[in-house]
């Protein structure tokens, strides 16, 4: 087990590899009253320190079980209870890896000649969050068990622990239940919520909250492991409350308020897109306060950190910079006063660039980044200048993929190009989305408007499909609609463009379409009126878009100036380009589909 220069204790961490196991690892590892440590996780641990010894397996290896019973471990440090069901592969795998394996690391455990402590990771959500709740728990409170989820488990967990304890009378067995952790390396759901663009609150509640630094949960698990053996289970947070709406204003995010009658659809959106659990969202409603005084008075642990400053340093080190949000504030300021002065340019088409880069392309990215968490490949096969026919698939009831196309464009290209889109003579019909077509650069859709834009060196968008795919139904999902007669590549062979094939995978699963209210949809001047499994049913809300995982791949461009113009008169160059463009789009498509996996995936 390594070099052992210092004193004599030999401790074993279950869950090393994860954020907390990493930073008591490399603490205990350089305590001089530590002879070793053994770092158990099923996942690799690379940057361990070289004292330490690591084994990669399940709790019940036979790595680890030869270390408990014939490697003088005098301590065992269980922080091995995920929170998160589909990081662990979904909810059965999560109670299996919290409950079972909890189970099979204590019979291991039982027969562990030398070990004299065990010390619990639990925490704070074994009480649950109800509106009967007591103002604080403390930790001989009676309390209805959660029936489900994470704090089911951490339940299970210490049951399964104390049972141990009056097995083992010799070992002393510390249970800490930990409030909510936040601090500048944590990553858990309740940190994934407020890293949202905006959150969302159960209309009409303003639950406490306690949370605990990250710096304060090493420093009480060191307590527990290698201060005086303490018996007990101790409640851990830090002093005081934060309200939730106070916590939302210093994140500096917006709430979005949701009917209690709907949060369960809320939240079952969210745990697609941050791993998030029903009981978080009651937590999210009422709240949770426990009392401390216990670990303060038994155990010697007072905490550094009020709850109200873990979370500030919490939301300053990993919500944004202060300084950059002055500057962004100063800036937008200048915008405001460009646009009240008149002082700002459009070109002959309408398109605003200044509106585009302080309010239409920020007001898009939450989408892009955080909601459907959009990976886009292949953007170096479009040209940084001169004319270029960017085309693809079209689906999703409404023209997002088109938008997120755009965006990886004007974000992520290194010429940060403008994707001016060809849209139908419905987007100029419509009050407000009209203007907002023309200053988002988009024009109509015929030949003398895609003519002029190419010859002057822009990026053209095209979607051949149309309304036939946007308005196709789910069952027909990612198969290609007919291509029209080739409008597109006529235009691309009369200007010399080359075509760049683009394949969206991500769009078919926002409003899967299951049905079409084609009369009602026609009498309100709608090509189709698409249902959904929300929409219409929950109204509004309804019109809020599943987070799918999305994939943009920009394929290799297709040359059309060695055709020449004259070729745009030869019927079979125009079907075969055509075709070769609506393939390449498809096979793209295709494969893509089998790398992204599950549509709502992390």
């Amino acid at each position: 087990m390594g070099g052992q220069p210092r004193g004599g204790r030999r401790i074993l961490v279950a869950g090393a590899a994860r954020s907390t196991g990493r930073r008591l690892v490399a603490a205990l590892a350089a305590d001089e009253r530590v002879a070793a440590v053994v770092a158990v996780d099923d996942q690799p641990q690379p940057d361990a320190p070289e004292v330490v010894e690591t084994i990669q397996g399940p709790l019940d290896s036979p790595e680890l079980i030869e270390a408990l019973q014939s490697g003088g471990i005098d301590t065992l440090v269980h922080l091995g209870v995920t929170a998160e069901p589909e990081a662990a592969g979904g909810r059965a795998v999560m109670k299996e890896r919290n409950v079972l394996g909890t189970m099979q690391l204590l019979a291991a455990a039982y027969h562990a000649p030398d070990l004299r402590r065990v010390v619990l990771k639990s925490t704070t959500a074994v009480y649950g969050a109800a509106p009967s709740d007591p103002a604080m728990w403390t930790e001989s409170m009676q309390h209805d068990a959660p029936h489900s989820g994470f704090g089911k488990d951490s339940i299970q967990v210490e049951d399964y622990v104390r049972s141990f304890d009056r097995r083992r009378p010799d070992v002393t067995v510390t249970i800490l239940r930990l409030a909510n952790q936040v601090g500048p390396t944590v990553s858990n759901p309740l940190t994934r919520y407020f890293e949202l663009p905006t959150c969302p609150t159960v209309l009409g509640f303003d639950p406490r909250l306690q949370f605990l630094h990250e710096t304060d949960t090493e420093r009480v698990l060191e307590i527990a492991v290698l201060g005086p053996p303490v018996q007990g289970t101790f409640n851990v947070a830090g002093d005081g409350v934060v309200l939730l709406s106070q916590a939302i204003r210093i994140a500096g995010k917006s709430p979005l308020p949701i009917p209690e009658p709907l949060v369960s659809v809320a939240a079952e959106l969210l745990r697609r897109t941050i791993d998030f659990s029903p009981e978080q969202a009651r937590f999210l409603q009422f709240g949770r306060v426990a009392d401390t005084s216990a670990a303060r008075q038994r155990l010697g642990f007072t905490p550094k950190w009020s709850s109200l400053e873990a979370f500030r340093d919490f939301a300053g080190s990993r919500l944004g910079d202060r300084e950059e949000d002055v500057a962004e504030l100063r800036e937008f300021g200048d915008f405001v006063g460009r646009r009240l002065a008149g002082d700002y340019q459009v070109d002959e088409f309408g398109h605003d660039p200044d509106l585009v880069d302080h309010v239409l392309a920020p007001l898009l990215r939450p989408l892009y980044q955080r909601w459907w968490r959009v990976r886009t490949v292949g953007l170096e096969n479009l040209p940084s200048s001169g004319p270029a026919l960017v085309v693809g698939n079209h689906a999703g009831a409404l023209p997002f993929d088109a938008m997120m196309v755009a965006l990886a464009i004007h974000d992520e290209h290194p010429a940060h190009r403008t994707l001016r889109m060809l849209a139908a003579d419905l987007a100029f019909t419509l009050p407000l989305i009209a203007p907002l077509a023309r200053k988002s650069g988009n024009t109509l859709a015929c030949e003398e408007d895609a003519e002029r834009l190419l010859r002057a060196g822009e990026v053209v968008g095209v979607w051949p499909e149309g309304y036939k795919g946007l308005g196709k139904p789910f069952r027909d999902r990612y198969k290609l609609q007919r291509f029209g007669r080739g409008g597109f590549v006529e235009l691309a062979l009369r200007t010399g463009t080359p075509i760049v094939p683009v394949a969206v995978v991500g769009s078919e699963e926002i409003y899967p379409m299951v049905g079409n209210l084609r009369r009602i949809g026609r009498l309100l001047g709608l090509p189709y009126l698409p249902v959904t499994p929300t929409f219409p049913l929950l109204g509004p809300l309804g019109a809020i878009p599943l987070p799918s995982r999305w994939l943009i791949e920009f394929c290799e461009p297709i040359e059309t100036a060695k055709y020449g113009p004259d070729a745009v008169l030869d019927p079979m160059v125009v079907f075969d380009l055509t075709d070769q463009v609506r393939d390449t789009i498809q096979r793209t498509i295709d494969r893509n589909l089998e790398a992204r996996g599950g549509a709502f995936g992390p």
